[in-house]
């Protein structure tokens, strides 16, 4: 199955005054990530500049940021963008590429996927939410490992 790997992060809650999302996708045959970006309209260029103050004095209308204003903006770019960038991609889920625990599902693939996707990704919140101890050799781990070799089984 050819992924696409959306990865969302931010710097809220770490550094102080930060408001904004930043995305990337990875297709898993890519070597690099690409950085998602949005072009600025007259508004966004404003609150920007009003925003940074004196460091966001040059924002104007039609410049590039990384910057988003949240999630939902990430994710619907991405969906708009991904099969035009990796024709070859089947899916697009969110979570970084470099581990093998269950994505949640965004686009494309089968019904049959999209369920199978999901249901691994919601039985993964459920080791969480029931406080799975990472920290020694329980059974969580046990849990855990087999739902990621069944995730490992499903993407191929």
């Amino acid at each position: 199955m050819n992924i696409v790997y959306l990865a969302i992060s931010s710097w809220q809650g770490i550094s102080i005054g930060a408001t904004h999302y930043y995305g990337r996708v990875h297709f898993n045959h890519d070597v690099e990530d690409v950085h998602l970006t949005r072009t600025l309209t007259d508004d966004s260029a404003k609150e920007l500049s009003k925003l940074h103050g004196s460091i966001g004095v040059g924002y104007r209308e039609g410049d590039e940021t990384r910057s988003w204003n949240g999630v939902q903006s990430i994710v619907e770019h991405a969906q708009s963008m991904y099969r035009k960038h990796f024709s070859e991609a089947d899916v697009l889920v969110i979570g970084d590429y470099c581990n093998c625990e269950p994505k949640e599902w965004v686009d494309g693939g089968s019904h049959e996927t999209k369920n199978q996707m999901n249901n691994f990704f919601h039985l993964l919140g459920r080791l969480d939410r029931n406080g799975m101890d990472r920290s020694n050799d329980h059974a969580d781990w046990k849990d855990y490992d087999s739902l990621c070799n069944q995730w490992e089984k499903l993407i191929g």
